[in-house]
């Protein structure tokens, strides 16, 4: 659970929990009563601000992704963004990565003869990279979940492949999508 503080007064708070098998609620007070029933043996304090946050202000929003998929389009249609390549948010590369696709499928859409030639090369540049950030994304959530032990141990072997993971941020971040491979 997270508190923040968003100024003017007010106070923000996110409630996570890992729950494969999780269904929304059907009104307001059952997320309201869902969290409390979650957080029973929390210190007293948080039960306290989920208590004094009124039902309709409360809203559950469900983090899914699903594997990579093996193909984005399918006869004149598409994917890019989310409906592509969903992730969870532990590396906030949601946004990015769709401004990236819309970016290569114009390129793609320059420089094809036809719309089924375009919409290969675009599938051929994007879903390798997505894939690895949607793997990424996908293990950075799970640190969530964690026990303090695994959580420690994670942490020791995340120091020692530093340079793996100076690496992949430097991979990440100097993304230059006019510089992939054009089939």
């Amino acid at each position: 659970m997270y508190l923040l503080n968003v100024g003017g007064g007010y106070m923000s708070w996110i409630s996570r929990k890992y729950s494969p098998e999780y269904s929304l609620c059907h009104s307001a007070d059952e997320v309201k009563s869902r969290i409390l029933h979650e957080l029973a043996d929390w210190d007293e304090s948080f039960r306290v601000v989920v208590q004094a946050t009124p039902a309709e202000q409360i809203w559950e929003g469900p983090i899914c992704d699903r594997p990579p998929l093996t193909h984005w389009s399918q006869g004149r249609v598409t994917l890019l963004g989310d409906a592509a390549h969903p992730m969870a948010p532990a590396m906030g590369q949601g946004a990015n990565t769709t401004f990236e696709d819309a970016y290569e499928l114009q390129e793609c859409f320059s420089q094809s003869a036809n719309l089924q030639e375009a919409l290969t090369s675009y599938e051929q540049r994007r879903m390798q990279r997505t894939k690895i950030i949607q793997a990424r994304s996908a293990l950075g959530e799970m640190r969530y979940y964690e026990s303090n032990t695994v959580a420690s141990n994670r942490q020791r072997e995340q120091e020692q492949t530093t340079s793996v993971n100076d690496d992949f941020h430097k991979w990440l971040y100097d993304y230059k999508p006019s510089a992939t491979i054009k089939s």
